[in-house]
C-alpha cells in the first residue's frame, strides 16, 4: 500500500518542506507515518476510505495524479542519489498498488 511505503513518507515530507518554504530542521525526513500518509492520501482525495476511490472518479483520478507526482519525485531523487539507502521495497505503480480491484491508500 502506498501509504505504507517509507519513501512515500519521504515525498510527503518533502513536498511540505517545498509548500510551506520548510527547512529540513523544520520538518525533518521520516516525520510522517504510514497513518499519516494514508491520512493525507485521504484527504488530498476527499474520501474517508480507499472504498471511495472505487466510486469517485474524481478521487480516482486525484490518487493517479499522486501516483505519478509520487513516482516523478522518486525517479528525480533516485537519479541524485538520495534514495540509495531505500533499496527495491519503494517501486509503486497504480496497478501494483491495488488489491481486488480496490485502490490501496
Amino acid at each position: 500500500m502506498l501509504g505504507e511505503l517509507p519513501v512515500f513518507g519521504l515525498y510527503l515530507d518533502a513536498r511540505i518542506r517545498h509548500q510551506k518554504g520548510m527547512t529540513e530542521t523544520q520538518m525533518p525526513d521520516g516525520t510522517h507515518t504510514p497513518e499519516e500518509a494514508a491520512d493525507a492520501i485521504r484527504r488530498a482525495c476527499g474520501v474517508e476510505s480507499r472504498a471511495d476511490l472505487d466510486h469517485n472518479d474524481d478521487a480516482a483520478a486525484m490518487f493517479r495524479r499522486i501516483v505519478s507526482d509520487f513516482g516523478n519525485w522518486k525517479r528525480r531523487a533516485e537519479r541524485a542519489g538520495a534514495l540509495s539507502a531505500m533499496g527495491d521495497n519503494c517501486e509503486i505503480s497504480p496497478a501494483a498498488d491495488s488489491h481486488h480491484g480496490r485502490v490501496a491508500l
